[in-house]
């Protein structure tokens, strides 16, 4: 067998045990509550709120009910409900679908970069694989949606770096639409473009960032009351967010590279990437280091608080995975066998590491809320 047939077996397999692992992570859980933290409650009360042509959480004039999330992905998620599923299968349905746009963001990020149809398949066997990808794919958060529109514009944005078609404003802009605090991509095109003294270029993005913006909010307004971006961007600026630390956003990030061996294996291969320097090789040109750079930096601010989660890693940890199979998919035709070595470690030991998690704890009592059930069915009249 040749080491290009060997190689394109290996990462065939990995991608197959990745994306199994995952679906069935998801198809265990999918009856059940495992995985659901509180967010998910309101995601399901501001679906509840599109599909009665409300604002989310609005009452008499009173908002008590405020969110980072813009419409598109509760929108899904009454979309899921309104063919007949249940919220826990709406909002299984909605991240499943999420998922899926990441992981199609990723593999053409990786063809934009110039890894092939190998490089492609691999960093979306590596990407389903990291921990925070999965965690949040269980957790139906609207998070994997807005990383896969940032990981699709920063992949048109290195094919068309002074963006002079439409695509990078709106795919960053989607992104935003989507998650209030989306804005890697946008800030890294200000950052290059500004650094390199093209206003020209800032003014043209800035116009057709904004276009994109008001055209996308006159599409979503029909599905729900005008406050949502109100409410919205009154919880961006004024809310707190509860306590913070300096300290804990780097040590955060450590914590999370310690506690996740593939975390580790895949940011060391991206880090090789971005830090090549050898003469034969394409170097990694402006926007996708200003992206990586700005992703680093956004999840230790982020992480200084209290509140965040692994839902607050998923743009970095996919952008991070894409990259680690950039670097990796050429090399698993050399004699060398560590490449080979250290990406079947990272799919294999997270997926198996997951799913057996998944599969312990998706079915107990507490997380089906059978006595919940129980107790709610034996009460009089209407609960």
């Amino acid at each position: 067998m040749t080491r290009d047939r060997a190689a394109t077996l290996l990462v065939a397999a990995l991608a197959v045990v990745a994306i199994s692992a995952a679906i069935g992570s998801v198809v265990a859980v999918w009856p059940g509550s495992h995985g659901l933290r509180s967010a998910a409650g309101s995601y399901a009360a501001l679906a509840d709120a599109a599909l009665r042509g409300e604002s989310p959480g609005h009452d008499q004039g009173r908002s008590f009910l405020t969110t980072y999330y813009f419409p598109p992905f509760p929108l899904v998620i009454a979309a899921a409900k309104r063919i007949g599923l249940g919220w826990l299968g709406a909002l299984r349905l909605a991240s499943l679908l999420s998922g899926l746009c990441l992981l199609i963001a990723a593999a053409w990020l990786a063809r934009a970069l110039g890894a092939g149809a190998r490089g492609a398949w691999l960093a979306c066997a590596l990407v389903i694989a990291c921990y925070p990808v999965k965690a949040t794919l269980l957790d139906a958060r609207a998070d994997l949606l807005a990383a896969a529109f940032s990981l699709a514009a920063l992949a048109a944005w290195s094919r068309d770096e002074e963006a002079r078609g439409w695509s990078v404003p709106l795919l960053s802009a989607a992104s935003l639409m989507i998650k209030a605090t989306s804005f890697t991509l946008p800030v890294a095109f200000i950052a290059v473009w500004h650094w390199r003294r093209r206003s020209g270029l800032l003014v043209r993005f800035g116009g057709r960032f904004l276009i994109a913006i008001v055209v996308g909010i006159a599409v979503m307004v029909p599905f729900h009351g005008p406050a949502w971006y109100a409410d919205s961007a009154r919880a961006l600026f004024l809310h707190s967010g509860g306590r913070s630390s300096f300290v804990r956003g780097p040590a955060e990030l450590l914590r999370y590279l310690g506690s996740f061996g593939e975390l580790a294996i895949l940011g060391a291969l991206a880090g090789a990437w971005l830090m090549r320097r050898d003469p034969g090789g394409d170097r990694p040109g402006a926007p996708i280091t200003a992206f990586a750079l700005l992703c680093v930096t956004y999840a230790i601010i982020v992480m200084m608080n209290f509140e965040s989660g692994e839902n607050h890693l998923v743009e970095l940890s996919a952008l991070l995975a894409t990259l680690a199979a950039i670097w990796a998919a050429p090399r698993l035709t050399s004699a060398g066998a560590l490449p080979a070595i250290a990406i079947s470690i990272a799919v294999l030991g997270a997926s198996w590491r997951d799913l057996e998690t998944t599969l312990r704890h998706a079915r107990t009592p507490q997380n089906l809320e059978t006595r919940l059930s129980a107790t709610l069915r034996a009460e009089n009249g209407a609960v």
